[in-house]
């Protein structure tokens, strides 16, 4: 996890997090769904190799994973954003290392580290993420010393499919702006992504 790095002094002039975990998938309204995930991670490392490939790989669970996570009405970046999962999710080393990899994605967040980190820091978080909401990213933003919260609209946790536009634009303006901020420091703050079809373009391109 790129937050433990550097709350363990990796030095950078800016640490940007998107659709970061900010709180613990375990406790809450997800942690009910978070169980449900990691029997069914657990239950395709442990069966015997084809049935646990074949639950791990299969496409029906994989689509409707897929389609849960998708927020655009837009049909032909849906149509791709199937598409990459199709091609991809299903394209691990290994069933031991899938197990893992979620179950560090679930047992662990950003809070854990964020008193440690002292660098500023970039949040872009999506407006309708189902796996961390946007006031759980707002706590986490306020916990940092110099961090700015950017909320991308009518998203949820595919912002790197669907807006990539909005995120590579608040990446580089801040970036640009890094030096100065650090010279200077400054208050937390949230700020809302403009709304664009640009972003939605630019992925499916």
């Amino acid at each position: 996890m790129v937050a433990a790095t550097v709350a363990a002094g990796l030095a950078t002039r800016l640490l940007v997090l998107v659709n970061p975990i900010a709180a613990p998938a375990l406790q809450g309204p997800r942690a009910v769904g978070t169980a449900i995930a990691i029997g069914y991670y657990r239950a395709g490392a442990v069966l015997p190799k084809p049935l646990g490939l074949g639950l791990l790989r299969n496409p029906a669970i994989v689509r409707v994973m897929s389609l849960a996570m998708v927020k655009s009405h837009d049909r032909d970046l849906r149509r791709w954003v199937h598409d990459q999962h199709d091609r991809y999710f299903s394209a691990f080393a290994n069933r031991t290392s899938v197990l893992e990899a979620f179950r560090t994605s679930v047992t662990h967040d950003v809070s854990e580290y964020a008193d440690r980190i002292g660098v500023p820091v970039l949040m872009i978080a999506a407006e309708r993420d189902d796996i961390t909401a946007v006031p759980e990213q707002r706590a986490l933003a306020a916990r940092l010393p110099d961090a700015e919260l950017v909320v991308v609209p009518d998203v949820g946790h595919l912002v790197h499919y669907e807006t990539p536009g909005a995120a590579a634009s608040a990446v580089l303006r801040r970036m640009a702006d890094a030096p100065k901020r650090g010279r200077k420091g400054g208050p937390s703050g949230t700020k809302r992504a403009p709304r664009s079809s640009a972003a939605a373009d630019g992925a499916a391109s």
